[in-house]
């Protein structure tokens, strides 16, 4: 299958080239598009990616060339959480309580921020204990919204916070219900950003899936969780066909407030071409 992309890619060049030359930009081109393929990155994307690359005139290593593709809050010179009133979003199972933990921690402790934590998920009993437990470490406060008319009242007794994180139920894959009550909820907190929280070992089409239900929401920010779990990073970069906003951070395991980062186009990148996904490096 490489080996055919090659030869179509190249066949139809117009540029005047040696045939030594020729040969070596074939085998860059090879061994791009098979990292991309073999990243999990989706393959029409991918050959459009290298051909275009070949055409800019491969000035540059193909890892630096697409950052600019990678949009990045940070990189842009934004807050990337993107305002005071934040919500979390995202399907079962990808950390989005611990991905709020991570966050407060990091707002409460290294940047000295009043912070204020809400969850309206009134379903998993375990995971509001949780979040409790970290609020009193932390020595935050923490708010369960029962009921979507109680976010004013709410809001008004903290209205010396100087961040809002608000923790939401998982959506299932089928339960079309709950992203009704999702909007309802947005509708009434009414949030500066609204960042979707995916799992970077979550398969390319469950991620699609995941995008397409939930783009009723203003979706304006993607966090991706478990960094750590996966060599597979192509699902990820393929969601920029489907949802264009920034990605805003990067969770690479269970220690708070040391495995969230600030997510950058340089490192992710890298990943994408076969980097590690830990902890980045100081």
């Amino acid at each position: 299958m490489f080996s055919l992309f090659v030869w179509e890619a190249f066949r139809d060049s117009k540029k005047d080239t040696k045939a030594s030359n020729i040969q070596s930009v074939e085998i860059s081109a090879y061994e791009i598009y098979q990292k991309l393929a073999m990243a999990g990155v989706d393959l029409g994307y991918a050959r459009e990616l290298v051909t275009k690359y070949r055409e800019s005139g491969n000035s540059v290593p193909f890892a630096k060339w697409i950052e600019p593709k990678i949009r990045c809050s940070a990189d842009a010179m934004a807050d990337p959480l993107g305002g005071r009133k934040i919500m979390l979003i995202g399907p079962t199972g990808v950390g989005k309580t611990t991905v709020i933990e991570k966050l407060a921690a990091v707002e409460a402790l290294w940047n000295h921020k009043n912070v204020l934590l809400l969850t309206s998920d009134k379903y998993r009993i375990a995971a509001v204990y949780q979040l409790r437990t970290y609020a009193k470490i932390l020595g935050v406060p923490l708010e369960v919204i029962f009921e979507v008319n109680s976010f004013a009242s709410v809001l008004s007794e903290h209205a010396d916070a100087d961040l809002v994180l608000l923790d939401t139920a998982g959506q299932g894959q089928k339960e079309s219900k709950n992203v009704e009550s999702l909007q309802a909820i947005h509708d009434a907190y009414k949030p500066d950003a609204v960042h979707l929280v995916i799992a970077t070992n979550m398969k390319y089409r469950d991620i699609v899936d995941v995008v397409e239900r939930l783009s009723v929401l203003p979706i304006s920010h993607m966090i991706f969780s478990k960094l750590d779990e996966t060599v597979s990073y192509g699902p990820l970069f393929s969601v920029f066909q489907h949802l264009d906003c920034p990605f805003s951070y990067f969770t690479t395991g269970q220690d708070a407030p040391n495995d969230i980062e600030v997510a950058s186009a340089e490192r992710f990148a890298n990943l994408l071409m076969g980097g590690v996904g830990g902890r980045a490096r100081e």
